[in-house]
């Protein structure tokens, strides 16, 4: 059986690296400094090397997308979900997300995610008469806060609000989830939003969307999602004001506690937490927010079944 050594697998991960180098990446002397760090990592992290190299030539699903994006390969050189992973985080969460998928999802269910219009998980009407669709799909093979894009949109694909993620795992190996991006409608569609709110029993369509994933995630066997904090997030520039979002409030809101890695770990059971809370007021808007969530949670966990055992 053919074996893989650091030396064997450092020399395409390398050759990988080399393509990944542009003149216009190096015409700067800080762009050459990012290109040698990028370049440099697989050297610092053998393992990892092995692991992603021996990945790529390995799984089928991967082969696919080297197919239609041969700079899939280079994912791990760049920063990737969290400003606080590494080379060996990027590799160990990229590889475990695509392993899940591939156990998780039938071929059909992956090849709309990835390549069609993305896996209806959930359809319903609200009480303005508006229909909405939670799908699961992706942001394109090369985006870089995660691999999956769940989104809440309505019948006429006016998005609510979407959450990028990936299914990687813990150093210890635990599957999670792992949240890199969550964005509301842009301000054009304030009015959607508004209408969608009310549609919702009062709920906030982020939170709603929070619990849907939960639920996935509960469906999907995976006992843990950690989000991104603000600091950590890509897009992040401390002297700038261009990234306006809070993500650090809305987890906190959720019964997230913040973890020196960077995320923040959320309770899975957040959803049932934050219903208790205001059980003694608003019970019928409460109850129609239970029935509405079981509605939901009903229609993605029959949607999902055509996942193999």
């Amino acid at each position: 059986m053919w074996r893989f050594s650091p030396v064997i697998a450092l020399r395409p991960t390398l050759a990988l690296g080399l393509k990944y180098i542009f003149p216009e990446h190096v015409r700067t002397s800080a762009g050459r400094a990012r290109a040698l760090r990028a370049l440099s990592a697989p050297l610092r992290s053998p393992e990892a090397s092995v692991r992603w190299v021996k990945f790529l030539h390995s799984n089928d699903f991967a082969q696919e997308l080297l197919r239609r994006e041969p700079e899939f390969a280079f994912k791990p050189l760049v920063k990737y979900l969290s400003t606080s992973y590494q080379f060996p985080d990027r590799v160990r969460t990229l590889v475990s997300h695509y392993e899940f998928v591939t156990r998780q999802f039938s071929a059909a269910q992956l090849d709309s995610i990835h390549f069609g219009p993305g896996l209806l998980l959930a359809e319903f009407l609200g009480k303005s008469g508006v229909s909405y669709r939670v799908t699961l799909g992706t942001y394109g093979i090369r985006h870089d806060e995660g691999e999956m894009l769940l989104r809440l949109e309505t019948s006429s694909r006016d998005t609510i609000c979407f959450a990028i993620f990936s299914v990687g795992a813990s150093p210890q190996g635990a599957l999670r989830v792992e949240l890199g991006s969550i964005q509301g409608s842009p301000r054009s569609l304030a009015a959607i939003t508004k209408i969608a709110t009310r549609d919702f029993n009062s709920t906030r369509p982020k939170h709603l969307l929070m619990t849907i994933l939960c639920h996935f995630a509960w469906a999907c066997h995976i006992d843990s999602i950690v989000c991104v904090s603000t600091r950590a997030q890509l897009s992040y520039r401390e002297a700038s004001n261009t990234f306006l979002a809070d993500y650090d409030s809305l987890w906190e809101e959720l019964g997230g506690e913040r973890q020196r890695s960077g995320f923040f770990s959320l309770p899975l059971p957040f959803a049932r937490q934050a219903a208790a809370k205001g059980a003694t007021t608003h019970r019928t808007r409460q109850r129609r927010r239970a029935k509405l969530k079981a509605e939901i949670f009903g229609l993605l966990e029959q949607n999902l079944a055509g996942r193999p055992s």
